[in-house]
């Protein structure tokens, strides 16, 4: 298998994402997680959920940040986000970007017991009811996506509502 340039993935899934492509394809690693979800953000026109550790890694930086506020900045950019573990305040510079757009935002928690009592927890993201990155890996950041996929973001949706039913709000991030 060849493996093709950061640049060169980068305009690959750029074009994916401007075309809403219902190609799924497999995403592995930081740098290219980073770029999925940058598009995620670059092309929702309406919510964003996003279930992760605590915002705080090597995915969340950089471009990311830059496309997490452009979004939050339309009129539709709404984002709901539950966290395996609260972090302390200060510590992530997604959180507090999402502090600026507090009005736009809300956080969760989930309930340590619901946690506890998971066998297999994974990080996803969707977006518009039709895309998605879903890691199968989160340590290696492996992941399977698609910006155009209403089928499995229906039932990814179904997990995340969940989800967020075994999660408490923070009333204040």
């Amino acid at each position: 298998m060849t493996k093709i340039s950061l640049d060169d993935y980068r305009v690959a899934i750029e074009n994916l994402a401007a075309t809403s492509s219902d190609f799924v394809f497999a995403n592995s690693g930081a740098e290219h997680a980073c770029i999925v979800m940058s598009n995620i953000f670059k092309t929702a026109k309406g919510n964003v959920n996003i279930f992760a550790k605590n915002l705080k890694g090597d995915v969340s930086k950089g471009e990311y940040l830059i496309q997490m506020e452009n979004y939050l900045k339309t009129p539709t950019g709404n984002l709901k986000v539950v966290l395996e573990e609260l972090i302390q305040d200060g510590a992530s510079e997604a959180i507090k970007l999402m502090q600026k757009y507090a009005h736009k935002v809300s956080v969760y928690v989930m309930n340590p017991d619901y946690l506890s009592s998971r066998t297999q927890i994974n990080h996803f993201t969707l977006a518009d009811d039709k895309m998605f990155r879903y890691e199968t890996d989160t340590v290696a950041y492996t992941a399977v996506c698609s910006f155009n996929d209403t089928k499995t973001c229906s039932q990814l949706n179904n997990l995340y509502s969940l989800y967020l039913d075994n999660s408490t709000k923070i009333p204040k991030i």
